[in-house]
């Protein structure tokens, strides 16, 4: 009578363990297009942050 339920909180907390997983491979999937378009001012942060740990 009940596998109803469990079945629908199985599939729940699959899809609570899985959105780890998606939101890393959404990050995996959309960095490298964030670093492109974003490309110049990346490299301009990381020479000034460089810099700034190489003075000291």
């Amino acid at each position: 009578m009940d596998f109803i339920a469990i079945a629908q909180w199985m599939w729940g907390f699959m899809i609570i363990m899985l959105l780890p997983l998606i939101n890393l491979l959404m990050a995996v999937i959309f960095i490298p297009k964030i670093i492109e378009a974003s490309g110049a001012t990346l490299e301009r942060f990381m020479d000034k942050a460089l810099g700034f740990f190489g003075r000291k």
